[in-house]
């Protein structure tokens, strides 16, 4: 029976990597478009901007929507789960990965990766159920 648990726990770790991937890609030039899209409004308002404030609060909006270090968090949790055995520590581990998806979900703009940051939440929710009756 742990045999066929660990394969589930596995199972949902290599989902939830995969989401991870999924999420990567989409987000990749989230800052990029915000800032063309706040360019585009500034421009379409008829206000003169002065470049260097411009800038400035570009690169405040792009660090809002820049989900780049939750995801190198969430990767590193995956890669650690593959390692755990026990599950007190991977009940833990659920719970940082929970707290990741959750940081990503605060910060996309997009819909779409919006929609993957639930299917996130799902598949951890998921992996936790398995967790907890390995306990």
């Amino acid at each position: 029976e742990g045999a066929v648990l660990a394969g589930h726990v596995r199972d949902r770790l290599n989902a939830i990597d995969a989401l991870g991937q999924q999420l990567r890609l989409r987000t990749s030039g989230a800052p990029r478009r915000l800032a063309e899209k706040l360019r585009a409004r500034v421009e379409a308002a008829g206000v003169v901007v002065d470049a260097a404030r411009f800038a400035q609060e570009a690169a405040l909006l792009a660090d809002r929507v820049d989900v780049a270090e939750e995801l190198e968090r969430l990767a590193a949790h995956v890669g650690l789960g593959r390692t755990l055995t026990s599950g007190r520590k991977l009940d833990f581990l659920c719970q940082e990965l929970l707290r990741e998806a959750n940081t990503i979900g605060s910060k996309c703009q997009d819909a779409d990766a919006a929609h993957v940051v639930v299917e996130l939440k799902a598949e951890i929710e998921r992996m936790r159920e398995q967790v907890q009756n390995v306990e």
